[in-house]
């Protein structure tokens, strides 16, 4: 009877310790990949919404996220470039984490960097504004966004394009977008 009452005290303490309200970590754990880190975004990018309808998009305060709180911060400032605060690159990083992981997940294995550099463009185009007045309203709201990074971009487009500034508009926030994607993956591959 001793034993049998030992082993049932036993069997209890592992049924405590693996039951489901103690299942959950009570904080976010160090992602091991690019992709776990991207989750790990995902599920700390809030969108709040103000009392005049507008809303906004920002890393959640919840104590859950504190151990890797200061590396995704340090993520998504990067892809700020110096448009502290921007509700329009929250957004973005917003669109881009969940594109990616969109396109990864139906995967059975993880996704490298390099995987999700192949679609970095792909993911700008789907961002990119498809209007043309909401694409000069993004160029008109920042001065440095009306430079392209990479001059060949332009004489890459055919010639009708390479004169209409709506085009014009759109790809350069295309680019700035796929920099994003890039500046975001490299800076999640250094954590």
């Amino acid at each position: 009877m001793k034993s049998a009452s030992l082993a049932l005290g036993r069997w209890c303490d592992t049924v405590s310790k693996y039951s489901t309200h103690n299942t959950m970590p009570n904080t976010a754990t160090r992602p091991l990949t690019v992709q776990g880190w991207l989750s790990a975004l995902r599920g700390c990018l809030t969108i709040t919404h103000r009392a005049d309808g507008t809303k906004y998009t920002h890393l959640s305060d919840a104590s859950y996220w504190a151990p890797i709180r200061e590396d995704l911060e340090s993520v998504v400032y990067a892809c700020h470039d110096d448009e502290l605060p921007n509700e329009w690159r929250y957004s973005t990083i917003d669109h881009i984490v969940n594109d990616l992981l969109d396109r990864c997940e139906p995967d059975a294995e993880p996704w490298d960097v390099e995987d999700f550099r192949d679609v970095s463009w792909s993911v700008a185009e789907s961002g990119a504004d498809s209007y043309t007045f909401e694409a000069l309203q993004w160029l008109a709201a920042m001065s440095g966004r009306v430079a392209f990074r990479d001059v060949d971009l332009v004489d890459s487009l055919p010639d009708d394009k390479r004169v209409h500034l709506g085009w014009l508009a759109t790809t350069r926030q295309t680019e700035e977008i796929e920099w994003m994607v890039q500046t975001l993956l490299t800076s999640l591959a250094s954590l």
